[in-house]
């Protein structure tokens, strides 16, 4: 578990936070908005941690004392994280939070709840939340994690201090990786044309061995679109969606080649691109394709994820994909 000073990214979130701290002024409620995995929970973990320490020093946390070792222990009394049970976090859950948020702490002078994909919440638990929300408690924090604030009542939002988290540039990310993982090239090279900005995702997939095989066998497919026959890809389409838990893994690697063809395109800087180690096989594809068509090319394919999340036919969908994307290679 990881203390402010260790975080890579967010320090304006971790500024602010720390100010927060030191003059007193600590919110009754923050609402962190961002991607999965880019740090929203390790921040306010660590928010956690310096609020709760005995001799912190500097705005952060000493990462030693009792109260620290218990938050990274996951056993501190006062700090009670909250979780969807099965897909969404239900009323029984907000009731409990209630009787806990009327109980004097145990050993500080705040008692912390972090709550997880609130835009889970059921309507009754988020009129339940919103009701300890309008009360507020000087002894308590609450701390809501969100991907989609759009989900979420605006009444909820707006008791909230709002703190937004980016997505991590490649530059951060192949910093954490190194620092945690140590990794190969090629590894950081998967994670970042993977990761979408979240280190915590980067750091799965450079775990998995498996992944840098798909990666490979992906881009080598869709390199080789541009000349495939009919049935080629017909059969490359049952292929893929033949392992639906993949399907979206390997989509997302096709977007990114495509993405990265046009930035290659349109400004010839190689550190802009996700798939560094395949540039010569990127410079030859930016001659098949206009502008125009590769930016037609990743709506297609965005498109394509969309339908994927309902009840459609992945083999008919997939096919309908790669021969647009076939049949428009010269436009």
């Amino acid at each position: 578990m990881k203390l402010f000073r260790e975080i890579i990214g967010h320090q304006e979130n971790i500024h602010l936070l720390q100010n927060a701290i030191s003059q007193n002024q600590v919110a009754h409620a923050y609402l962190f908005l961002g991607p999965k995995g880019v740090g929203k929970k390790t921040t306010a973990l660590a928010f956690a941690r310096t609020l709760f320490c005995s001799c912190p020093t500097g705005g952060d946390a000493c990462g030693y004392c009792r109260f620290c070792r218990q938050v990274n222990e996951r056993n501190h009394p006062d700090l009670h994280q909250i979780s969807p049970t099965g897909s969404s976090i239900k009323i029984d859950q907000v009731r409990e939070i209630q009787k806990k948020a009327t109980i004097k702490p145990y050993q500080g002078q705040r008692a912390i709840f972090l709550l997880e994909q609130v835009e889970t919440m059921t309507s009754e638990a988020a009129n339940c939340l919103l009701k300890l929300l309008e009360e507020p408690n000087q002894e308590v924090s609450f701390i809501l994690l969100s991907t989609q604030p759009y989900a979420l009542l605006p009444t909820v939002v707006s008791r909230c201090q709002i703190l937004s988290f980016r997505a991590l540039s490649t530059a951060e990310i192949t910093r954490g990786l190194k620092q945690t993982l140590n990794p190969e090239e090629k590894e950081i090279h998967l994670a970042l044309a993977l990761a979408g900005g979240s280190l915590g995702q980067a750091l799965k997939i450079t775990q998995d061995k498996q992944l840098q095989n798909i990666r490979d066998e992906t881009l080598i497919m869709a390199y080789n679109l541009k000349k495939s026959t009919l049935n080629e890809i017909c059969r490359q389409a049952e292929e893929l969606a033949a392992f639906r838990e993949m399907l979206a893994v390997r989509l997302d690697v096709i977007l990114l080649w495509y993405r990265d063809v046009l930035l290659w395109q349109l400004t010839g800087n190689q550190e802009l691109l996700l798939n560094q180690d395949h540039l010569p096989l990127i410079t030859e594809e930016a001659l098949f394709y206009s502008s125009d068509r590769l930016l037609n090319i990743i709506s297609e394919i965005e498109q394509t994820q969309r339908y994927l999340n309902t009840n459609v036919n992945a083999r008919l969908a997939v096919e309908v994909l790669l021969l647009n994307i076939q049949q428009g290679r010269y436009t």
